[in-house]
């Protein structure tokens, strides 16, 4: 009978430390790239939760009066030089550049680019705004050093019409019609660097839509804009 009741008692230990121990395993390793719903290696959507990154962003509407018209595409021409380490942190895929000041990014470059920054969850590509690219490296240039390389986590560029659905459906707060399905976004981080310092530097130096949360920014060359979350 004491025996039975030992039992119980650690029985009932476990089962009150349980959420503690639970809740001690973060869910995202920003470091890593990698967080409980996050994919390495996916060629379609699944509908398991597993599946679903953590990496995307609430961004908000635009106003739906607003014309692209009033908007000057300008080539991707690099303002500093720099050095940069792209990851991306839901593949793991690396990409090296080193970027000189004035240059414009060559045909063979933009094309590595445009399939670094697909939809990896549908593998589908699409040619990135040079305004986006324009502003992103703009913004990495701040950062870099002639030295050495300035890595740069990316977590979201395109994004299909299909992946933004399907985030979506999952959370009320993904854009209907997001920047991201028009090639026209990037979210991403700077290890070493605050997502506040990185955001107050885009602010500055950008001419789109700048957004600041927590673990990383949201950059689009949509309409000057900025918000928090």
């Amino acid at each position: 009978m004491s025996k039975l009741n030992k039992l119980s008692r650690r029985g009932f230990l476990c089962l009150c430390l349980m959420p503690s121990i639970l809740s001690a395993s973060p869910l995202v390793q920003l470091q890593g790239g990698h967080g409980l719903f996050s994919k390495t290696n996916s060629n379609s959507i699944s509908k398991s939760t597993k599946n679903f990154s953590l990496f995307h962003d609430p961004e908000p509407e635009l106003d739906p009066t607003y014309s692209w018209d009033n908007l000057v595409q300008k080539p991707a021409k690099i303002l500093t030089t720099q050095n940069v380490t792209l990851r991306n942190s839901n593949t793991e895929e690396t990409l090296r550049l080193k970027l000189k000041q004035g240059q414009t990014l060559s045909p063979y470059t933009t094309k590595k680019l445009n399939y670094f920054l697909r939809d990896w969850r549908t593998n589908q590509i699409k040619n990135l705004d040079g305004n986006i690219l324009c502003d992103f490296f703009n913004v990495c240039g701040q950062f870099s050093s002639t030295k050495k390389f300035l890595q740069v986590d990316v977590h979201s560029g395109f994004r299909s019409h299909k992946t933004n659905s399907y985030l979506r459906a999952r959370s009320h707060k993904v854009a209907k019609n997001s920047l991201h399905t028009l090639g026209k976004a990037i979210d991403f981080s700077i290890p070493g660097e605050s997502s506040g310092q990185v955001a107050q530097m885009a602010r500055s130096v950008t001419t789109g839509g700048v957004g600041h949360y927590s673990s990383f920014v949201h950059l689009d060359s949509g309409p000057k804009r900025m918000w928090r979350s």
